[in-house]
């Protein structure tokens, strides 16, 4: 999940960049934002979250 995340948050990046208003509209409006904080929410709660799967 984080490492396509990851790929999601390069993708966005690279489309806003490459002036795909879309994509810098969801920046913009704090979507990447929102994205880096699952990851870091992700990684930080890792081991729990795989417990409570299993």
């Amino acid at each position: 999940m984080i490492e396509r995340l990851h790929a999601l948050v390069a993708f966005m990046k690279s489309s806003a960049a490459n002036h795909d208003e879309t994509f810098a509209s969801h920046i913009a409006a704090g979507h990447l934002d929102a994205y880096l904080d699952d990851i870091a929410y992700l990684s930080v709660n890792r081991d729990a979250i795989v417990v409570g799967v299993l």
